[in-house]
């Protein structure tokens, strides 16, 4: 969320839509519902959300950034905004659902957070 850029405050607003933005339906719906299943089909929708939210902004922050007309960044948004939001949903979601379950385990591992409620395996099977 904090990046050095030409863009400056604008930029880490930008940003911090962003990352709201995208973190906040996924950690809505693992929080009723811990599966990979619903963890991935969250984020999912949070990045087709956050894509459409980001063009939204992109078209209303840009002009005052880039210093040129509305029209100029209303022809740019599917060309160049569209593909570059969708990009970074889509390395985002790939990094949370192949980090997210090595970096709890870890977590738990050193006890920075409680262990799972869920029944292992191991436990199934003794009784």
């Amino acid at each position: 969320m904090i990046t050095i850029s030409q863009t400056e405050f604008i930029g880490f607003v930008m940003n911090v839509i962003s990352s709201v933005c995208f973190a906040f339906i996924p950690a809505f719906v693992y929080k009723n519902r811990r599966t990979f299943k619903s963890a991935l089909g969250s984020l999912i929708v949070s990045s087709i959300i956050t894509v459409l939210v980001m063009l939204l902004w992109n078209y209303l922050i840009t002009p005052i950034y880039m210093k040129v007309p509305r029209e100029a960044v209303a022809e740019m948004l599917l060309p160049v905004f569209l593909p570059f939001n969708a990009i970074k949903c889509f390395v985002n979601t790939f990094l949370v659902a192949i980090l997210y379950k090595p970096i709890v385990n870890a977590l738990r591992k050193v006890k920075l957070l409680p262990p799972s409620k869920r029944k292992s395996y191991e436990q199934n099977s003794e009784n």
